[in-house]
């Protein structure tokens, strides 16, 4: 049977990062650390890494919808930048088209499996438990969940968002969500329905269409807006960037000004929103710091180490450009 860097780890009572410095080699590490992993690495039989092929200190899975989104692609650009340092091999999953149990069996073949990241999912919804190995979660985080979670404060940013489009003077205003069936769009939507509350602005359920986070779904919406015949609000909060691009080509071909007629509120700040024309309004979240973050804290568990909170929010940030 094979001696890992895990069981030197165990047996020395010491973090496997720890573990690795001694054997490659590193100066910034105590006398009594270096005996200690000395003295079991002898004792298990160790192969040195100088004998064998290099080796990563082990593989982290990272589970995510896919790869068709540039939110899921800087937070997995994030990841690896964290895992790549810290010497990790990243071992991607993408769900769509596949079952849970398929992307579990296949995490369970990795040998060297550290820890999960997973994105956009609950930990009970994926069955990760079964693996028995740390998981953080990004971009999720389910009340009472034992999971750590590295996320944005969505009702916020939505609240922040709809309260922009206020006080620049809008009381007709609709709403195109993403899929409700995801966290981060339910608490969007609610801090947007806050803010209208607060302000005792007036809200037609008619002006609310669900989506699914692609451009296309924010042309379709934008088309079923003025092919119900019940009017159209003066400003649209789009709850991400994707669908406020596919609002904006659906509002050209009706000859509909951006801003003069119609405003047009983003979130993500995907480069996309920049580019457009009129370059978008939108809320800024840390797309890239996600992944990091999240990697960080899945290292923190993997070395042992205790959290001082499972709840870690980042900062968004609201761009003013010319679609409000």
């Amino acid at each position: 049977m094979n001696v890992t860097l895990r069981d030197v780890a165990r047996k020395a009572g010491l973090s496997i990062a720890t573990v690795s410095r001694v054997l490659n080699g590193h100066e910034q590490v105590s006398p009594e650390a270096r005996e200690r992993v000395e003295r079991a690495a002898a004792e298990l039989g160790y192969e040195p890494p100088l004998r064998r092929k290099p080796a990563s200190l082990g593989a982290i899975a990272a589970v995510m919808p896919n790869l068709n989104s540039y939110f899921f692609t800087e937070i997995l650009r994030g990841a690896e930048q964290i895992a790549y340092e810290r010497g990790f091999a990243l071992a991607l999953y993408t769900t769509d088209g596949r079952s849970k149990q398929e992307i579990q069996n296949r995490m369970g073949r990795l040998s060297d499996l550290a820890g999960v990241v997973l994105v956009t999912a609950g930990p009970h919804h994926f069955g990760t438990e079964s693996l028995r190995r740390p998981v953080v979660v990004v971009d999720y985080g389910s009340e009472g969940s034992t999971f750590p979670h590295v996320t944005v404060d969505n009702l916020r940013a939505g609240y922040a968002a709809t309260r922009f489009l206020i006080e620049a003077g809008h009381k007709a205003i609709g709403i195109i969500t993403g899929p409700l069936s995801m966290q981060s769009a339910q608490d969007r939507l609610r801090g947007f329905r806050l803010a209208l509350d607060e302000a005792g602005v007036n809200f037609p359920t008619h002006w609310m269409w669900e989506s699914d986070f692609t451009e296309a779904g924010g042309y379709a919406a934008v088309r079923s807006m003025f092919a119900s015949g019940k009017g159209v609000p003066t400003a649209l909060f789009c709850c991400n960037d994707l669908m406020a691009i596919g609002a904006l080509r659906a509002l050209r071909e009706r000859g509909v000004a951006v801003p003069q007629d119609m405003a047009i509120m983003g979130f993500d700040n995907q480069p996309v929103s920049a580019a457009a024309f009129p370059a978008l309004t939108t809320v800024a979240q840390p797309m890239f710091e996600l992944g990091e973050t999240a990697l960080r804290v899945l290292l923190r568990l993997v070395g042992g180490e205790e959290l001082e909170t499972n709840r870690i929010v980042l900062d968004t940030q609201l761009v003013k450009r010319h679609s409000v």
